[in-house]
């Protein structure tokens, strides 16, 4: 006989780091916010691009920041992408994000790729 878990994962919601979310306008943050409910997590905010950076600063602890992407956020959309890709290297916590087609190869060289030779 098998027994199966009919939990998502060993941590419940109260006890895991929630996840930070920023996006570009309401529609994104409601769909980030709506995908990582769905995936059992517990988002701590949900807050515009422009706050984002001082939000993740004063963040004690996060188990993810997502970033949801519609629309070219110029310099803010920059430093934030190049922020969360250097946090995300160091450890500090993993990192999501979900952007439109396109926006893909801006997000790609955001959080650090580097341009195809092709």
């Amino acid at each position: 006989m098998n027994a199966y878990s009919t939990e998502h994962n060993s941590q419940t919601e109260l006890t895991s780091a929630p996840v930070l979310i920023a996006g570009d306008s309401e529609a994104s943050l409601r769909r980030a916010i709506m995908t990582v409910e769905a995936a059992g997590a517990r988002v701590g905010a949900a807050i515009p691009l422009e706050q984002a950076s001082e939000r993740i600063e004063i963040q004690p602890s996060a188990s993810a920041v997502w970033i949801e992407l519609e629309r070219d956020g110029g310099p803010v959309m920059d430093r934030l992408l190049a922020q969360v890709s250097h946090d995300a290297s160091e450890g500090r916590y993993c990192a999501v994000v979900s952007a439109s087609k396109d926006l893909l190869d801006l997000a790609f060289l955001g959080v650090g790729g580097s341009p195809s030779s092709c």
